[in-house]
């Protein structure tokens, strides 16, 4: 368990107001209230619409179309959202239609379609270096409509559930998944919301939103807190499997504690500590997050933290934490103290021996 050196405290819990929500009124499978629709910017919009004709010109108007990260968190935050990533489930679809086909013709439907805003697709790069990495097909694209505004955007298959072979801890991925599986593998509840949207029904033009919440994101953030994804139909056999695949890993489930847990705590801390391991950047993120909305981090995130740790002090690009550094560094002066509170304030592992500061600011 995670242990403050200072001032009395209970967890990260901070002495500031909670940041105000949108989120009373959403519901898993429900539409998106009214209220939270009219905050997504009417270039967005544009796009969306523009996006779903085009999937119906290809003969593809069942490919489901997402929403999904942050965009979605910061309408429930009652923020202007941006950063617009979008994902199509292609599960159903023939194997030659990728994310990458579908770039191809995107740009001649906007020649072709003038009348739907988009003048322009211009690709900024087929695959991300992190994208070429884990060979996911995907695109980030700039449309430009008719007055030249530039609206960035990130298109990527859903991808479904993980699978490794016996000797390898890199992830095969299925990208023909579902939804369901997309959001898992999101670092955060918070961040794992997505929303589906189509074009809405009669002659109105407009869009429809059905809210898809599959990990409690909206009940974490009613709450303040933040907290990974668990999965719902895996054993916690299965999930050792999956995260406790070197004798380092085994040494240090076993200087936790981990066997002794209750099952709950245990599956979500594994579960916490294969994301973290995925991408051990996350452990920054999960603090920048913390700091930026005053939310509490969940304790489960104190276990999963050691079997990352090695990964951030050594492997993770210092680059790359810098920049989460640079993010907090603009939030302002209470988010940089909530930051250096968590990460100098803290010490956890089994006997309370492990500080986050080394593998935190060093780096390649």
């Amino acid at each position: 368990d995670p242990h403050f050196l200072g001032a009395a405290a209970d967890g990260m819990a901070l002495d500031v107001p909670r940041v105000a929500t949108a989120a009373e009124n959403v519901e898993h499978g429900g539409a998106l209230p009214s209220q939270l629709a009219q905050k997504i910017p009417g270039s967005d919009v544009q796009i969306l619409i523009f996006l779903l004709h085009f999937l119906q010109s290809e003969g593809l108007s069942a490919v489901p179309v997402f929403i999904n990260g942050g965009y979605v968190r910061d309408l429930l935050l009652g923020k202007e959202p941006d950063d617009l990533d979008l994902s199509l489930c292609l599960r159903d679809c023939p194997e030659e239609v990728t994310v990458a086909s579908l770039l191809d013709r995107v740009g001649a439907f906007a020649t072709s379609r003038p009348e739907l805003g988009v003048s322009q697709v211009k690709v900024a790069t087929i695959l991300s270096n992190e994208s070429k990495d884990k060979n996911i097909d995907t695109f980030k694209a700039y449309f430009i409509d008719a007055g030249g505004k530039k609206t960035e955007v990130d298109v990527m298959p859903t991808i479904g559930e993980e699978t490794y072979d016996a000797d390898s801890r890199k992830p095969i991925r299925d990208q023909r998944g579902v939804p369901e599986d997309d959001a898992l593998r999101r670092d955060l509840t918070i961040g794992a919301l997505l929303l589906r949207v189509t074009l809405a029904e009669g002659d109105a033009g407009g869009l429809s939103y059905e809210f898809l919440d599959f990990y409690n994101g909206v009940e974490d953030i009613k709450r303040g807190v933040l907290r990974s994804p668990c999965p719902k139909n895996k054993t916690l056999d299965e999930v050792r499997f999956m995260v406790l695949r070197t004798q380092a890993d085994e040494a240090i489930a076993a200087q936790l504690g981990v066997e002794g847990w209750p099952q709950e705590r245990a599956l979500q801390t594994l579960w916490w500590a294969k994301i973290l391991i995925d991408d051990p950047v996350r452990i920054c993120r999960a603090l920048r997050f913390a700091a930026k909305l005053r939310f509490e981090l969940h304790e489960t995130f104190w276990g999963a933290v050691p079997f990352a740790l090695e990964a951030l002090h050594v492997k993770a690009a210092g680059s790359r934490k810098n920049t989460e550094y640079l993010k907090i560094a603009g939030y302002g002066f209470k988010s940089i103290s909530a930051f250096f509170e968590v990460a100098f304030g803290f010490t956890f592992g089994a006997n309370g021996e492990l500080r986050l500061p080394p593998p935190l600011f060093r780096g390649q």
